[in-house]
């Protein structure tokens, strides 16, 4: 099992003393008061073309708060997913690009203008029998990957419950895509360990059973090593900066007392000793379950309350405040290591929530946010009439 570097503003020695001390006070990672003069990533503009259940569509969008309401199955998931795209290169919703493509093509593109800063960019992606095409002012890419972190963003959806309920490849996830987006270098290390992590694990099966050429098995380690050094190194950055502003937002949006004890603690195989070792230890298991058994892929960030794993101890309601602590911890992070405020998306977030809470929410939401929000709900009058005159709000209908 990987041991565990845990965390807790009230537990402040449990940060791990053998690897990278790095302890940063909650006052430099809170989104400053000032930050309305941080330049923030904006959408100002959408074209859809074949994505999804759009055929042909255009879009704008207002610099403030803007609201996307409709009926179920009119779009508005999609929408979303789609300015998700043009972020990120990739879908969130969908594991594939051939998913996004309209039923009955073989291709789609998106063209955004986009913002960060003073000059707008005219943001291009197209995908086309496999082959996918990311540009900027009309010049291609030559990998997809130099694009991400451009227009930093995060989002909401009712599925990421995920991250309290699930295992521990939904929080890889939730740390990866914002250390992705703020240092190029992890982006090309983590890219760099899970292709050598393939090649190893396809050696492996393909030994079956017998001893894998050798050579090739240490060099393999060899390289997993020194990428997951660096990973090992940086995510043990995040976790310090990411815990109190976990507490911070956790406390502010359950208004919890002191009995409520939340923590996040990172695990990982690296803690006790370097990978290059760790793989020669495991060499016999390895083998015998033709896969890597021991590496930074295997690490987890478990939630805890009162010291007991969160997904067993939280109510719903606690579930809840958890995964909104956690997005709101994770814009917090990107403004601060980006320069640039994120685009917020949220996807349905008020399902079953009352009008009441459903303003308390979104004003809560929007009082710690200071860049463009972009909304779905399926409701236009419960939306307009939580959404104060203050947040410059603009409203798109849909179906």
């Amino acid at each position: 099992m990987a041991s565990a570097l845990r965390a807790s503003p009230r537990r402040t020695g449990g940060i791990h003393p053998l690897h990278y001390p790095l302890i940063y006070p909650i006052f430099a990672y809170m989104l400053p008061t000032d930050s309305n003069a941080m330049p923030s990533a904006m959408i100002h503009q959408l074209r859809l073309f074949q994505y999804k259940n759009y055929g042909e569509a255009t879009f704008t969008f207002g610099t403030g708060v803007n609201c996307i309401t409709g009926n179920n199955g009119t779009g508005k998931t999609n929408l979303l997913d789609a300015i998700y795209f043009v972020c990120f290169t990739k879908s969130y919703f969908s594991p594939t690009n051939r998913q996004v493509v309209q039923a009955g093509t073989n291709s789609f593109a998106l063209k955004a203008t986009m913002q960060h800063g003073s000059k707008a960019q005219e943001i291009a992606c197209k995908w086309q029998n496999g082959k996918k095409e990311i540009s900027c002012n009309g010049i291609a890419y030559t990998s997809p990957v130099a694009h991400i972190g451009k227009f930093p963003a995060v989002m909401i959806a009712p599925d990421d419950v995920e991250l309290i309920t699930g295992g521990s490849e939904a929080r890889r996830r939730w740390a990866d895509s914002t250390l992705c987006q703020t240092n190029p270098q992890y982006l090309e290390q983590w890219l760099y360990y899970n292709k050598i992590l393939a090649q190893r694990n396809a050696l492996l099966k393909q030994a079956a059973g017998y001893p894998p050429d050798a050579t090739l098995i240490a060099y393999y380690n060899g390289v997993l090593a020194q990428a997951a050094t660096y990973i090992h190194h940086q995510r043990v950055g995040f976790t310090a900066a990411i815990v109190p502003l976990l507490h911070h937002y956790y406390t502010l949006i359950s208004k919890c007392s002191a009995l409520e004890d939340i923590s996040i603690g990172y695990q990982s195989h690296l803690h006790t000793a370097p990978l290059q070792h760790l793989l020669e230890q495991s060499h016999n298991a390895d083998r015998h379950l033709q896969r890597t058994t021991k590496g930074i892929h295997k690490d987890n960030w478990e939630l805890t309350l009162n010291q007991s794993p969160f997904k067993h101890r939280a109510s719903q309601g606690q579930r809840k405040n958890m995964l909104f602590a956690l997005k709101l911890s994770q814009y917090s992070y990107l403004a601060q290591h980006t320069g640039i405020t994120p685009l917020l998306l949220l996807d349905d977030i008020f399902e079953k929530l009352d009008q009441n809470r459903m303003q308390a929410l979104l004003e809560l939401i929007l009082s710690h946010t200071h860049g463009q929000v972009l909304l779905t709900d399926t409701h236009y009058s419960r939306v307009a009439a939580c959404i104060s005159s203050t947040h410059n709000a603009h409203f798109i209908a849909l179906g």
